[in-house]
């Protein structure tokens, strides 16, 4: 399982330049239901300067980082002294009506580490990182001259305006940075991954353990030449799970193949996109073939431009998430926009059939049979009420398509919830609907010394398809 920093009350929206800003930070698990508990965490906290003029999208949309000022300690957080406690701190040193500052709060590191304290390395979150709770950023606070608009002030003692600070931000924002792969982002240096979730109680607009823990186990798998110690966990899932490797295999082999084909993926209740977000950004375009060329004495035509071959993904989900979704991958689009087409669309398993654009895929004309190669499944099982829909939906999306004889791969991960168990029926109900599942590995997250609250790695697929 996994810690996260969040704020149980948030910075607000706009703030007068002289006033100090309340806020009280939070250490719990992904769903903010437990507090983390017996461990004193040093935090620290940053004003980051991202504009210098308010904008009329600043409050839809992911600002860029420009002046980070420096480091300061917060407070040190120990649960339940900790867990409702307001502190105030001091605005940015300079700022200036109009400019606009995010405030990054972090876990002092484990381990020296030299990446800003805000990032989390992805690669390195199957072990926990180098922090005990991911740090966390609000969205922008717009800083306002005092009694400006968005700082009302009110009588004080002796007749003077006291300052008040504006509506709290409901949003708040986290950053990963993203591991090497081969042909991809070498020029561009490092890479990060900026993703937005709702503060309210929203399921599907937060990060939950199982998307993160799978994200950062196939950034593991594929991405090697990563400073991730990533061998010792990749040798104990080959230990504990040996007859899944095989099966683990198909799954790699299908997306180390990306260099050399076109591959469609589709994310069930993919939540705010993180997963798909990922993948598309760390795999390789599909090579496009040489033109031909010929040893006629005819001077050679200009060949025509060749369609640029991307893979196509759908980061699917009810209509509710998909703004947000949206958001996140418009945003991070110049991580995959050369190797991918990345569509955020509508998946209700109550639906009597699939959307037509599941195997159709973008074109007008439909009727292409497309098929796809991996449905991705992150902390679907929490409700063990849909899972007759659930499976349903996932058999229809395994049926291979007129003139295909394969069938799709199924990637699962798992984060047990309920103690009775109750959530390892969909396996139950899938193996009598002809689907099998394997499990293939683990990710402990934050909790490394502990098996309660591991992230469960499984794959899948029809029966008949399987190959041992």
């Amino acid at each position: 399982m996994y810690y996260y920093l969040s704020f149980l009350r948030p910075p607000p929206k706009t703030s007068p330049v002289t006033s100090q800003i309340t806020i009280t930070p939070q250490v719990a698990n992904d769903l903010r239901t437990e507090i983390l508990e017996n461990t004193a965490l040093p935090l620290l906290y940053q004003w980051i300067l991202v504009s210098s003029t308010p904008s009329p999208s600043s409050s839809s949309s992911l600002p860029a980082f420009h002046q980070p000022q420096r480091p300061l300690p917060l407070t040190t957080f120990l649960a339940p002294g900790s867990s409702y406690k307001p502190i105030s701190i001091a605005p940015p040193t300079n700022v200036q009506p109009g400019q606009i500052y995010a405030l990054a709060v972090w876990a002092k590191p484990l381990s020296p580490s030299p990446r800003p304290g805000w990032e989390g390395d992805l690669a390195d979150l199957t072990q926990g990182g180098k922090s005990a709770c991911l740090s966390v950023l609000s969205e922008g606070v717009t800083f306002t001259a005092v009694g400006g608009k968005g700082g009302k002030g009110e009588k004080g003692g002796k007749g003077k305006v006291k300052a008040k600070e504006g509506e709290k931000q409901d949003r708040i924002r986290r950053v990963f940075v993203l591991p090497e792969m081969k042909g991809v982002g070498k020029e561009a240096g490092k890479r990060t991954v900026e993703v937005v979730e709702q503060t309210s109680f929203d399921l599907d607009k937060k990060i939950w353990d199982s998307g993160l823990a799978l994200s950062s186990y196939l950034a593991q798998h594929l991405c090697p030449s990563s400073s991730s110690p990533s061998s010792s966990s990749l040798a104990e899932d080959a230990s504990k799970f040996p007859s899944g490797q095989a099966s683990l295999g198909r799954v790699l082999d299908l997306l180390k193949s990306a260099g050399k084909r076109e591959l469609r993926v589709l994310e069930l209740g993919t939540g705010i996109g993180l997963v798909s977000l990922l993948l598309a950004s760390i795999l390789p375009a599909p090579s496009s073939p040489p033109p031909p060329t010929s040893s006629s004495s005819e001077p050679e035509l200009e060949p025509l431009p060749n369609k640029l071959k991307k893979h196509t993904f759908y980061a699917t989900d009810l209509p509710s998430a998909l703004p947000l979704i949206t958001e996140n991958l418009t945003f991070n689009a110049l991580l995959f926009s050369q190797q991918a087409d990345v569509h955020a669309r509508e998946l209700d398993w109550d639906a009597p059939r699939l959307p037509g654009w599941v195997f159709d895929g973008e074109q007008e004309d439909g009727g292409s049979g497309k098929e796809l190669n991996l449905i991705i499944m992150a902390d679907v099982t929490y409700n063990s009420s849909i899972f007759p829909s659930l499976v349903r939906t996932l058999l229809a999306l395994l049926q291979p398509q007129p003139l295909s004889t394969s069938s799709p791969l199924v990637l699962l991960s798992f984060k047990e919830r309920d103690p009775t168990g109750a959530e390892r029926g969909l396996w139950t109900l899938a193996k009598e609907h002809g689907i099998w599942f394997e499990r293939v590995g683990g990710v402990k997250g934050h909790g490394a010394t502990k098996e309660e609250g591991e992230v469960e790695v499984w794959v899948g697929g029809l029966g008949w398809a399987r190959r041992d």
